[in-house]
């Protein structure tokens, strides 16, 4: 065996070693976001807007009521509403959709909702500060969905 073919085995068990441990740690960054909220769809309904949620719990424990604080605002920057939309009981490892109604809202009218705040998240070990901690947000279509 030459002594570059030696240099170049362990150079590359050390590009192994190293993509993995990059792995690991990737892996517990992504962790780190195990609330998932995707504003899912809006549509124009009788008395407003109605905006669907697909919400999945992936944190250690169940979350036994979980509320969160909203702004609305419309396509002009202007916070048009701030709302409390509760979301209720997330079982672990399960996805939910949760709808509601902004009243008196057009769809076309909405640029944005922010997530302002987690202002009830129990269970096991949770608190808003943690639940806030590990939430992940997005979107599809029209209206931006952001913390």
């Amino acid at each position: 065996m030459t002594r570059a073919y030696a240099f170049s085995q362990r150079l590359l068990r050390s590009c192994c070693v190293w993509l993995a441990l990059a792995g690991v740690q990737n892996s517990a960054s992504a962790g780190e976001r195990q609330l998932a909220i995707e504003l899912n769809a809006a549509q124009a309904v009788e008395t407003g807007c109605r905006v669907s949620f697909l919400i999945r719990n992936a944190m250690e424990s169940e979350i036994g009521a979980a509320v969160f604080e909203v702004a609305v605002i419309g396509k002009d920057g202007r916070v048009s509403a701030l709302i409390r939309l509760d979301f209720g009981r997330l079982p672990k490892n399960k996805s939910r959709v949760r709808q509601f109604d902004l009243a008196g809202k057009g769809c076309g009218d909405v640029g944005r909702i922010l997530l302002n705040d987690v202002a009830e998240c129990s269970g096991d070990g949770l608190t808003p500060d943690v639940c806030l901690d590990a939430l992940a947000v997005s979107a599809r279509g029209d209206i931006a969905f952001d913390l």
